[in-house]
């Protein structure tokens, strides 16, 4: 095999051994074998950069320039920003050419569909917990906030209640984010801003009630404007997050949106305790992080998806 590697051509019988009768290319010209044999490699580079020419002439012309000097045209967080351009038009290419384009498209939209969640986690702790004060939470009672906010949703955005409750509450949070910022600059509305902005007005009343069964003095009703109506609903929600945030997390505990990370001490990444004071030497680790092993199964249980985007993130 190695030897048929460095060869131009392949003999038969080494086509033989490379071929995958099931696997048909998407790229005309290609078969599979090709992409054991260097030459044929190039040649399919040559027309993903061709395509890349036309398609992004700029970011081309900036990654010929990288490949002829080797990398040498680019360092640090240039190269980085030149290979995080160019990924895009690479992956619609590998798709392409595996046929496994509409799969590709499936990802993609299984990872955007969660972009609600990041823009909530940055609402939460930049505008809610900012706002809302230690005060003020302690006069709330949590569970009749997260009744009413539910009770609320159910009726004024009923779509969101399709997804889980973190992501549903996420994404009805950035369409009044979305609203209030066209509002403020009077701005054209999309269609979503559109409909949300009209089920806010809608129920106005509703809410209106809400707040006088939670003690809330929000200002809202039907002498508030427009804008005003949207900022009510937003502090709604800022005092059922700030609450959740601090002092009742049982409803999200495992919600990715109220994760913090805590500071690390880059001396001390490892706790450990030094049990035997004239032993300085005997160090052990704290007994809160010990995490007993049954046989050889891992003791972490691995983050599912969304962990692993809220990392990515």
């Amino acid at each position: 095999m190695s030897e048929a590697l460095l060869n131009d051509d392949l003999s038969p019988t080494s086509r033989d051994e490379f071929s995958d009768p099931g696997l048909t290319l998407g790229v005309e010209g290609f078969v599979y074998e090709d992409l054991y044999i260097p030459k044929r490699l190039k040649a399919l580079a040559d027309i993903f950069y061709a395509e890349l020419a036309e398609t992004a002439p700029e970011i081309h012309q900036e990654l010929s320039e990288y490949i002829d000097s080797r990398g040498a045209s680019h360092k640090g967080k240039a190269e980085s920003e030149l290979l995080i351009s160019a990924a895009p038009y690479l992956s619609r290419f590998v798709a392409r050419l595996f046929n496994v384009e509409s799969r590709r498209e499936e990802l993609i939209e299984n990872v955007e569909a969660q972009d609600p969640i990041w823009l909530f986690k940055h609402f939460i702790a930049r505008r809610a917990l900012k706002k809302v004060s230690a005060d003020k939470i302690a006069s709330f009672d949590g569970e009749a906030l997260h009744q009413e906010l539910e009770n609320y949703r159910a009726i004024a955005f009923p779509d969101t209640l399709t997804n889980d409750p973190e992501l549903g509450l996420a994404r009805m949070t950035v369409r009044l984010l979305d609203l209030e910022k066209a509002l403020e600059k009077n701005l054209p509305l999309s269609p979503e801003s559109e409909a949300a902005l009209e089920q806010v007005i809608a129920t106005r009343d509703e809410f209106s009630l809400l707040c006088g069964r939670l003690g809330l003095d929000l200002q809202c009703g039907i002498d508030t404007d427009e804008l005003g109506q949207v900022r009510a609903v937003l502090e709604l929600i800022e005092a059922w997050a700030a609450t959740h945030a601090t002092v009742n997390r049982d409803h999200v505990k495992n919600w990715v949106s109220f994760h913090v990370p805590h500071s690390l001490d880059y001396e001390y990444l490892v706790q450990i305790e030094r049990p035997v004071s004239h032993l300085p030497e005997l160090m052990r680790g704290l007994d809160k992080n010990l995490r007993r092993r049954d046989g050889f199964g891992l003791t972490d249980p691995r983050a599912n998806k969304r962990e692993v985007f809220a990392e990515v993130e």
